[in-house]
């Protein structure tokens, strides 16, 4: 347990890992440039709540959650993942990639961010409350993308199957699709 820490990391590589950085004893309370990176892991859980210039990086996971609360600066990436599910909420200046996964869902509330989903199945990304955020699909099958309330929103679409993207109350919001 590590609590009111300064520019910690933490490395979890081929775990059935549980991170928590929240205001708990469980992980890192109110902590700054924080930094996880778990590698070839199952069922790996990351809780980020009130942190400043985290870095989130999960590689080659299955069923993995990470959940990002009232950060700032935060980035969260999630390479060749089965099952991943992303949560921002309230949080600035995020960014959020997920490449190669099956099964994601990312959902974004009241943050200023960028969303890029590339090669995914079955994805669904919820933007509520967002202002200058930017969502980028590439050769996705089955996705959903919805922005309700947002501002200078780009929703751009390259070769995707099937997918829907439903926009309420938006202003200055664009959509670019190509191939499908």
């Amino acid at each position: 347990s590590l609590e009111n820490t300064t520019n910690s990391t933490t490395s979890l590589e081929n775990t059935n890992s549980t991170t928590s950085l929240e205001n708990t004893t469980r992980g890192l309370e109110n902590s700054t440039s924080s930094t996880i990176s778990l590698e070839n892991s199952t069922s790996s859980t990351t809780t980020l709540e009130n942190t400043t210039s985290s870095t989130t990086t999960l590689e080659n996971t299955t069923s993995s959650t990470t959940t990002l609360e009232n950060t700032t600066s935060s980035t969260t990436s999630l390479e060749n993942t089965t099952t991943s599910t992303t949560s921002l909420e309230n949080s600035t200046s995020s960014t959020t990639s997920l490449e190669n996964s099956t099964s994601s869902t990312t959902t974004l509330e009241n943050t200023t961010s960028t969303t890029t989903l590339e090669n995914t199945t079955s994805s669904t990304t919820t933007l509520e409350n967002t202002t200058n955020s930017t969502t980028s699909l590439e050769n996705t099958t089955n996705s959903t993308t919805s922005l309700e309330n947002t501002t200078n929103s780009t929703t751009s679409l390259e070769n995707t199957t099937n997918s829907t993207t439903s926009l309420e109350n938006t202003e200055l919001s664009s959509i670019v699709a190509s191939t499908g």
